[in-house]
């Protein structure tokens, strides 16, 4: 039960930490273990998408066509919307390895459920 944990642990921690989790889970496969693979893709790819992803926003925002305050009002926004979402993300991170090293099967809040239909194909 204590190597399942680890897995379960292991997949939330990096996207290199998911991919080992995931070979190891493949030799051993568990219901708690493909759970907590399922939900950390899914926060991986999410992740992803909030913090990475604007970035680029900010870098295409600063057209000639846009003066130097709406450029700047529109990246203070960006920082302090992915700030937000930042933070929010550490406290999902945090209670689903909490979760996972309790041997719990709770779905990451908002989008746990999702992550279950979408990312079915991990067996």
């Amino acid at each position: 039960m204590e190597n399942i944990k680890k897995v379960s642990v292991l997949a939330y921690l990096t996207l290199i930490g998911f991919i080992i989790a995931l070979y190891i889970n493949n030799n051993n496969k568990t219901k708690l273990g493909t759970y907590h693979l399922k939900q950390a893709l899914g926060l991986h790819c999410t992740s992803f998408v909030f913090l990475f992803i604007p970035f680029f926003l900010i870098a295409g925002v600063g057209s000639d066509l846009l003066g130097i305050f709406t450029y700047l009002m529109t990246v203070i926004l960006l920082v302090f919307v992915l700030g937000s979402i930042s933070i929010y993300l550490i406290k999902v991170y945090i209670k689903a390895i909490i979760s996972a090293n309790n041997g719990d099967m709770n779905p990451i809040p908002v989008l746990g459920n999702t992550y279950e239909k979408w990312l079915s194909f991990i067996k």
